[in-house]
């Protein structure tokens, strides 16, 4: 990112909360002459390291039970077509959900702690494999030739009678 735009970027960050917010509003509570030595006091006390490693071992593990859940599934909805009739209203209503509305449903099921957030998560990221991974361009620097990428039935552009097709990624030239 340019120069420029991080101090554009934190300009205005400090001109929305220090300069337009009242100082008793607490919107004014996170202006960047606040924020920073609170970021500071959070590495001398040793908690931003454990918590930063929290919340990556969540997102990771909730992406992985979107994928455990998203994968087998395209590939049959891809590979039936009753299967793709039958599941097509529900699967369309759910993902119009809002990950975040799921929120009280998770606490009320899994409690407090990693669980509701692996939940989340899951709910959040399972609608992009299940239904339209494939459709993605390749990441820059790969050929689409060789880009890797698993076609998983028809929701994700797949051939019909080749359900699974994995190709290996190499560096485009």
């Amino acid at each position: 990112m340019p120069l420029g735009t991080i101090a554009f970027a934190v300009a205005l960050w400090w001109l929305l909360t220090s300069v337009i917010a009242d100082d008793d509003r607490l919107l004014s509570s996170f202006a960047p002459q606040r924020a920073v030595p609170a970021i500071g006091d959070l590495i001398a006390r040793g908690v931003l390291l454990h918590d930063i490693g929290s919340s990556l071992w969540r997102l990771l593990v909730g992406i992985l039970i979107a994928a455990v859940i998203g994968m087998p599934l395209s590939l049959a909805v891809g590979s039936l077509a009753a299967v793709e009739r039958a599941t097509r209203p529900v699967f369309q209503f759910l993902r119009m959900i809002s990950p975040l509305s799921w929120a009280p449903v998770a606490v009320a099921l899994f409690g407090i702690g990693h669980r509701p957030v692996f939940f989340l998560v899951a709910a959040a990221a399972v609608w992009p494999i299940l239904l339209g991974g494939n459709r993605l361009p390749p990441p820059r620097g790969l050929r689409p030739s060789v880009c890797a990428r698993v076609c998983l039935g028809r929701p994700l552009a797949g051939a019909r009678r080749q359900p699974l097709q994995v190709l290996w990624a190499s560096p485009g030239r």
